[in-house]
């Protein structure tokens, strides 16, 4: 391989010139850079330190972006003597920051980095202090990657200090060059790691000479930008991976296919506008893998120099390089002619879609959601939530202007959602709202194109990257408006669907009477009327009252907002939500956000807030003590942390957090630790018990917070002969007899009320009767006809957990003084869903002709021979 200073590319700017009047300036920057070099050859020799698994970035990955980059640009593109030692500055930072000696306070300071808790949470691991040397390598490497680009950015400028003296040593050990270039080496260092085009609207930019150079020693920023990353990502061939070295360090996985591809092929070359890339040796059927990382690799080199290429056509006059794509790319059989395989055929069997509209418009629409056109205002909504949260978050500072607001047109079926957030790029847009499955919040697209948010404690309720779409459940023609919070109004832009996704949305620069003055986004949908009816009619409310109507599905659906939202009905606005968070507002505003019922306080405790066990905030509610006799009682609701109705669950009267389980977000799962809880229903219990309840009453609350694992004090918990008992009148109960017999309430009910025609039975000595709440519920909406789930779960390997059962048990295992597992053990009927352990018992006589009364039951039995609990 000729060194880096035999490159054409190298020789025509910085060359040694006997003849030439500025080969004093010239050089200059040459020997510069030969310093600048040999000190990031050091630091790149680091980076095996920390990742050992990837493929080489030391000196020899540096210097051949010199001959790739070469190749690439081909004989017309001159360089400047300063562009060619920027160029060369960026090839060497670009990749530095992959070693913890990138960093000034080493590893210290990776961890230091905002990163490292997005590093744990990503790997899965705990607290840093309880982590293996593995897992703590691991952390290290992660954050190393993610944010190489970053810290490259910063390394031409950086100085380490040395021990003892505290004399600073740099990249650059010029300070007028340092000064002068080591910002711009760091920019263009950094931006291989964006899209192309951030680095247009970021590095678009011609340079005048810097220092006493000659005046036409300009630096166009962005020719420099391109070169760069076309040359990395050109460059995998075997340079980059020796057999050798991955023998030795034992190389597996994922990186052992990247290995085994690059060994086998050759430096590319270029034929014709074509780079062309073949193989040493044919890839085995053992290597198919690998080849089709190839393959893959080739493909998104063809898209970088295809979409390099696609900019420079398009300005003419600027610059235009001589590779503009790779032979083969995008076609396994063609591309098997150059990267051969032994032993199979290429052939691309991945499943394919033909007809994307359609399969958007199922999976988006109907066949996930269903027919309500709700689901789709509460993915407007809560994506409007998101968007102000980030931007409160990156601003640092609550406003004013922080608002959502509905608009509603009667007449033209027309319906608007605004916020008054963070906004949307051009890349946003392409690659997270046009991306159906790809959520804008995941953390690689915010670290290129919300960077500032990683660094706070925002979390977004959206996650799934298909919300947008359930849009087109309401209406075909849609407009968004966007205009990012750090843009001009100038930048707004527009996105329009005429005929949802049949046809190709057009997307625009906003003309001047469109441009919003503030940052934001709006999405307008001109309604299908069924939508509108569907909608209006929701919950039950009067169609011919569209503005009371829409008010009550706002609050349904965002009860939680921490964001004042405004309705607006054919130009007539009122704020429907204040803001105030749900932990914080009054108890009538939060009585409003849960239930439009007046009768819910005789039949609850107060409303309190819970903490989990370090503070944080996990809901507002109460135990819920309303029985059968009384009706239905008002659901709990579930939120996602924005305040989004995510599920509702049964037996309280309240607010609880929960993270939703699935994309259509019908069904959620309460956040936080089971103590948490279990002190709020401890605390509950109390309070219900002073209300003075009637025995039925009690011993549904009972059931609720035993369910919790709360301390049911005072409550009574079950029927017997003798009369209602509480906990410690039952276990006292328990004492005097071998084998209780629990039954559910609901079927001795039956037995009274449906099957013998009266009331009137005497249950028998040794009987317990139990509330059949079974557990707490989340349903998929708040109807007992839909599909429930436990909550809490039961816990593995314990019979009968989805009921009050083990609770009882262990009152019984206390008062015979023996383990809870024995009692386990030794009974009968613990499991109801299974035929073959139902267990049926007589449990009481009918008054007046003794007719024996018989049930299914579970029975706790004493174990002979065991004591101690």
């Amino acid at each position: 391989m000729p060194a880096y200073s035999d490159v054409p590319l190298w020789q025509r700017a910085l060359g040694a010139r006997i003849d030439d009047s500025c080969e004093q300036e010239r050089g200059h920057l040459r020997v510069a850079f030969q310093r600048f070099r040999e000190r990031a050859s050091q630091l790149a020799a680091e980076i095996p330190i920390n990742l050992s698994s990837y493929t080489v970035h030391d000196i020899t990955h540096l210097d051949a972006l010199w001959g790739l980059a070469s190749q690439i640009a081909g004989d017309e593109i001159l360089l400047t003597p300063p562009e060619a030692f920027v160029l060369g500055g960026a090839f060497l930072c670009h990749d530095l920051g992959m070693s913890a000696s990138a960093y000034v306070g080493g590893l210290t300071d990776v961890e230091a980095s905002p990163l490292w808790s997005e590093a744990l949470k990503c790997l899965g691991l705990t607290a840093t202090p309880e982590l293996s040397h593995e897992e703590y390598s691991d952390a290290v490497a992660w954050v190393l990657r993610e944010n190489h680009a970053a810290q490259g950015a910063k390394l031409p400028t950086q100085g380490w200090s040395e021990r003892g003296t505290g004399e600073k040593v740099y990249l650059i050990d010029e300070t007028d060059l340092r000064r002068a270039f080591g910002s711009l080496i760091g920019r263009l260092a950094e931006s291989h790691w964006f899209d192309f085009d951030r680095v247009v609207g970021e590095l678009s930019k011609v340079y005048g000479a810097a220092l006493d150079f000659p005046q036409s020693w300009t630096i166009d920023a962005l020719k420099l930008a391109a070169l760069l990353r076309l040359a990395d990502a050109a460059h995998v061939d075997q340079r980059r991976a020796p057999t050798f070295l991955r023998v030795i360090r034992g190389i597996s996985g994922i990186s052992e296919l990247h290995w085994l591809f690059q060994e086998r092929i050759n430096q590319p070359r270029r034929v014709g506008d074509r780079l062309e890339y073949t193989s040493s040796a044919p890839l085995t059927r053992d290597m198919a893998d690998a080849w089709w990382i190839a393959y893959d690799a080739v493909a998104s080199i063809d898209a970088e120099l295809a979409s390099v290429d696609a900019y420079c056509s398009a300005n003419p006059n600027g610059f235009r390089f001589a590779a503009r794509g790779v032979v083969g790319a995008g076609n396994a059989t063609a591309l098997s002619r150059y990267i051969e395989a032994d032993g199979w055929l290429p052939f691309d069997a991945r499943p394919k879609i033909s007809d994307v509209g359609a399969m958007i418009g199922r999976f988006g629409g109907e066949d996930l959601y269903g027919t309500s056109p709700i689901t789709s205002v509460r993915e407007l909504l809560q994506n409007a939530l998101d968007a102000v949260y980030a931007l409160r978050a990156i601003r640092g500072a609550t406003l004013q202007s922080d608002r959502v607001r509905v608009d509603f047109d009667s007449r033209a079926l027309v319906l608007r959602v605004t916020d008054f957030g963070v906004g949307m790029s051009m890349d946003t847009i392409r690659n997270a709202l046009l991306d159906f499955g790809t959520s804008g919040w995941r953390p690689d697209i915010l670290r290129r194109d919300l960077p500032a948010l990683l660094q706070t404690n925002f979390k977004a309720s959206g996650r799934y990257g298909i919300g947008f779409f359930s849009v087109f459940m309401l209406g075909s023609k849609v407009t968004v408006r966007t205009r990012r919070y750090d843009a001009a109004a100038e930048d707004t832009l527009v996105l329009t669907f005429s005929d949802g996704i049949a046809r190709r949305p057009l997307l625009r620069k906003a003309d001047p009477d469109e441009r919003m003055l503030t940052s934001g986004t709006m999405v307008e949908i001109v309604l299908k009327e069924t939508s509108e009816k569907t909608l209006l009619r929701a919950w039950g409310e009067d169609e011919n009252r569209p503005a009371s109507a829409l008010a009550t599905v706002i609050v349904n659906l965002v009860p939680g907002a921490r964001v004042p939202v405004d309705l607006g009905v054919d130009g007539i606005c009122s704020e429907v939500l204040n803001g105030v968070s749900l932990e914080d507002c009054t108890e009538s505003e939060f009585v409003r956000r849960i239930t439009d019922r007046s009768t819910i306080k005789p039949v609850i405790a107060d409303f309190e807030n819970i903490y989990d066990v370090d503070g944080t905030w996990l809901g507002r509610a109460a135990l819920s003590a309303r029985d059968e006799e009384m009706g239905s009682a008002v659901d709990g609701i579930l939120v996602t942390e924005g305040g989004v109705t995510t599920g509702f669950v049964g037996s309280i009267v309240g607010v609880l957090l929960a993270e939703p389980a699935r994309a259509i977000r019908d069904f959620a799962t309460p956040v936080g630790h089971p103590e948490a809880y279990a002190a709020w229903a401890t605390t509950q219990a109390v309070k219900l018990k002073s209300l003075k309840l009637g025995p039925s009453q009690e011993m549904q609350a009972s059931s609720v917070a035993m369910m919790l694992g709360a301390n049911v004090g005072e409550l009574l918990v079950c029927e017997t002969s003798e009369g209602y008992l509480t906990e410690n009148e039952f276990l006292r109960w328990c004492n005097g007899r071998d084998e209780v017999l629990l039954l559910m309430d609901d079927h001795l009910d039956d037995a009274r009320g449906t099957r013998y025609k009266s009331f009137s039975i005497t249950l028998d000595a040794n009987v317990a009767v139990i509330r059949s709440i079974y557990a707490l519920i989340t349903q998929e909406e708040p109807s007992h006809a839909r599909r429930m789930r436990w909550w809490p779960k039961p816990k593995d390997g314990e019979s009968g957990a989805e009921n009050p059962v083990p609770w009882f048990m262990q009152v019984a295992a206390a008062s015979w003084d023996v383990p809870v597992s024995a009692v386990r053990e030794a009974s009968l009927g613990l499991v109801f869903s299974r035929g073959d352990e139902r267990v049926v018992r007589e449990v009481g006589r009918l008054e007046g002709d003794g007719t024996a009364i018989e049930e299914m039951v579970v029975v706790l039995t004493r174990p002979s021979g065991v004591s101690g609990s």
